[in-house]
C-alpha cells in the first residue's frame, strides 16, 4: 500500500492517453506522477505547508487529450477521516471515475490528512493551518492546490466554474473553505458533513471533547490544532461555518445527510450510527443558521442511513447533475459583497483590508461595491479597493464614523491599476482577545465606519 492509499489499475481496450506533465510551482514541489488510468492519475507534492509530501488525485473528462483549447470547470473533492483521495475513485466506495465518466469536468482531490504507516489518514488534518504552526492544510489546499491546478490544467478560472465538497471530515473541509474563500468557490456540497463545532453549546462541548482525544493519539500538544478553547475561542469560531455562515450570501451551497439509523443501502440488521447522528446535529445546526440568515441553501435529509459509503457514492451521483446545471449557467456575480474575519489582513473578491489593533477580533466588511462600503471592527484600517475605476481619475471619499454627526471628505487619486487605498479609523482597539475570559469582562466594543464613494469630475 503506497502513502495515500492503494493506487487503483483500470484497464483499457486502447493505451490511455499520457496525462499532462504537471510542473511545479505555487508552493509545491512535483515528486512523482503516476498515471492510473485513461483519465486518472495522482501525483506527490512537496510544500513548506507540511511536514510531509502529499498525494493529489485527479480525474480529467474524457478527450481531455484531444480537445487542446476546450477549457472544464473543477470539482475539489474532499474524502473523510482516516481516508486518502483514491477513496473516491475506488468503484467499492466513491466510484467517482464512473460517475463522472460522460461529464466534461475535471476532478481534484486532495488528501486533507497526513498518511500513517498503513497508508490512510492519520485524523490530523481538520482543514486549517493549525495554531501550533506543524500543519498549515488551508494554505496547501486552497491558496497552493488550487492555483497549482489553474496553471497545469485547462481549467476555467472564475469561481463561478469551482465546486468543493466533501465527506464527513471533508464535509467540514468543504463548507468551511467555501465560508472563509467564498471568492475562490461558488458551489459547496457536504456529505454527511460536521459543519458546526463552535456554534451551537452542544456540538461545541462534543467537537472540543473529540479534537482534544485526535490531538492525544497524535502525540501533539493539546491545543496543537485550533488552540486551546480559553484562549484561543476566537480562532475555533473563525475556523467554524456555522459561525462564518454569513460569508455564503453568493456561494449555491447543498448538505445531505442521514439519521443514522439503518437505511435502504444498510444492513437491516445493524445498529444504529452515532457518527451519523453527530453529523446530523451539526448539519441541521449549520442549516438553521442559515435560515435564520435569510441565506438560500439546500438540506437533503433522507432519513434512516448510516455513515457509509454507499449513501456518500449516492450523494455524489445525486449532485452531480445540478451542479453542472450550475455550471452552465452561472448567476451574475454579486453586485456588492459582505465578509466576515478574524485576520488583521485579509482579501475576498479584489477588496484588500489591512486591520491595525491591539487584539485579534472579528470585523466586517459590508455591503462593499464600487461606490463605497461599511468595516466594523476596532481601531484602524487601510482598504484598498478592487480595480473597477479609472485610472488617474479623482474621486470624492465621505466618510462618516458610528456615534458621529459629523462627515469628512477628501479627494483621491486612482492607481495605475485603478484602485483605491483609504484610511479608515473605526475607534478605540480593544485590549483583549475576543472570547477571552478579560475580554468577556470588559466587553469588546464595535465601530463603524461608512465610506462613500463618487466621481469628482474633471
Amino acid at each position: 500500500m503506497s502513502a495515500g492509499g492503494p493506487l487503483l489499475t483500470q484497464a483499457s481496450a486502447a493505451p490511455a492517453p499520457p496525462a499532462p506533465l504537471l510542473v511545479s510551482g505555487n508552493g509545491l514541489t512535483v515528486l512523482s506522477q503516476r498515471q492510473i488510468g485513461p483519465r486518472e492519475f495522482t501525483a506527490q507534492v512537496a510544500t513548506k505547508a507540511l511536514p510531509e509530501p502529499a498525494e493529489v488525485r485527479i480525474l480529467l473528462p474524457r478527450g481531455y487529450a484531444d480537445e487542446p483549447l476546450r477549457r472544464y470547470p473543477v470539482l475539489y473533492l474532499f474524502h473523510g477521516t482516516r481516508g486518502w483521495p483514491g477513496e473516491w475513485t475506488d468503484p467499492t466506495r466513491g466510484d467517482a471515475r464512473a460517475l463522472t465518466d460522460l461529464l466534461p469536468l475535471i476532478v481534484v482531490m486532495p488528501a486533507i490528512e497526513q498518511p500513517n504507516s498503513a497508508g490512510v489518514g492519520n485524523a490530523g488534518g481538520w482543514c486549517t493551518d493549525w495554531r501550533s504552526g506543524l500543519y498549515r492544510w488551508e494554505t496547501f489546499e486552497v491558496e497552493q492546490v488550487v492555483p497549482w491546478i489553474d496553471a497545469n490544467l485547462r481549467t476555467r478560472t472564475v469561481r463561478s466554474q469551482r465546486a468543493v465538497a466533501g465527506l464527513s471530515q471533508g464535509g467540514l473541509c468543504a463548507l468551511g473553505y467555501a465560508s472563509r474563500h467564498p471568492d475562490t468557490f461558488a458551489n459547496a456540497l457536504s456529505f454527511s458533513g460536521v459543519p458546526d463545532f463552535s456554534y451551537e453549546p452542544h456540538n461545541k462541548t462534543a467537537w472540543t471533547g473529540l479534537i482534544t482525544g485526535i490531538e492525544l493519539e497524535l502525540d501533539v500538544p493539546v491545543g496543537s490544532i485550533f488552540g486551546l478553547r480559553a484562549t484561543n475561542e476566537l480562532n475555533w469560531r473563525a475556523q467554524d461555518p456555522t459561525t462564518m455562515a454569513s460569508n455564503l450570501a453568493n456561494t449555491d451551497v447543498t448538505q445531505y445527510i442521514g439519521s443514522g439509523l439503518a437505511g435502504p443501502l444498510d444492513d437491516p440488521a445493524a445498529q444504529p450510527d452515532p457518527v451519523e447522528a453527530l453529523a446530523k446535529a451539526g448539519t441541521t445546526s449549520f442549516a438553521r443558521r442559515m435560515s435564520t440568515l435569510g441565506l438560500a441553501h439546500r438540506l437533503r435529509d433522507y432519513g434512516p442511513g448510516s455513515h457509509t459509503w454507499p449513501y456518500w457514492r449516492r450523494d455524489l451521483q445525486q449532485s452531480l447533475t445540478p451542479l453542472m446545471a450550475a455550471f452552465r449557467s452561472p448567476p451574475q456575480e454579486p453586485a456588492h459583497i459582505s465578509y466576515t474575519s478574524a485576520e488583521n489582513r485579509y482579501t475576498q473578491y479584489g477588496w484588500s483590508v489591512r486591520l491595525t489593533r491591539p487584539a485579534q477580533e472579528f470585523s466586517t466588511l459590508s455591503k462593499a461595491s464600487c461606490s463605497g462600503f461599511v468595516l466594523s471592527g476596532s481601531g484602524r484600517a487601510s482598504v484598498t479597493t478592487p480595480s473597477c475605476f479609472k485610472p488617474g481619475r479623482r474621486y470624492t471619499v465621505t466618510r462618516t464614523r458610528s456615534g458621529s454627526s459629523g462627515r469628512t471628505a477628501w479627494v483621491v487619486t486612482t492607481s495605475s491599476q485603478g484602485r483605491l487605498t483609504l484610511d479608515v479609523p473605526l475607534g478605540p482597539g480593544n485590549p483583549f482577545q475576543q472570547y477571552t475570559p478579560e475580554s468577556r469582562a470588559t466587553g469588546t466594543a464595535v465601530y463603524s465606519t461608512k465610506i462613500s464613494i463618487a466621481w469628482a469630475g474633471g
